[in-house]
């Protein structure tokens, strides 16, 4: 009995210590679309924002769409967040990933539906028909 209740101490110990602050870790950047939903952009564009953690130099900040270097569309917002408008998105699965020197780097898929992958059908004009009328006597 002493032996398992030396190894449920000895496990609970290292778990605790699994929990404690780490001064090392960096936090990671955060990666966002603000035009919609990342799953649901349309047109080829997407408003993008990177927002940095603090102690992160956004100075350094490098941002890559599917491999291809897009940081240039990339502007100060506030001291802690960048814009940019990211155009030319593939249809389907867009990958973009932010770097910054002292963050964590993040990532985020950006999904250009095509029609045929549409969740819903279009719809279609309705055109309405009038009956003839009436042939007029006389």
């Amino acid at each position: 009995m002493t032996f398992l209740r030396l190894v449920w101490t000895v496990a609970a110990l290292a778990a605790l210590g699994a929990c404690g602050d780490d001064s090392n870790a960096t936090e990671p950047l955060q990666i966002s679309t603000r035009s919609n939903r990342a799953d649901l952009v349309s047109g080829g564009n997407a408003l993008v924002e990177v927002r940095l953690p603090a102690g992160s130099k956004g100075d350094t900040l490098k941002v890559e769409l599917n491999g291809r270097d897009v940081t240039s569309a990339f502007t100060s917002a506030t001291t802690d967040t960048r814009a940019g408008l990211i155009g030319g998105l593939d249809n389907g699965r867009n990958v973009l990933v932010a770097r910054a020197d002292g963050a964590t780097t993040a990532e985020l898929v950006v999904t250009r539906p095509t029609l045929a992958s549409s969740p819903t059908p279009q719809v279609r004009p309705h055109r309405r028909t009038w009956p003839a009328p009436p042939p007029t006597a006389g």
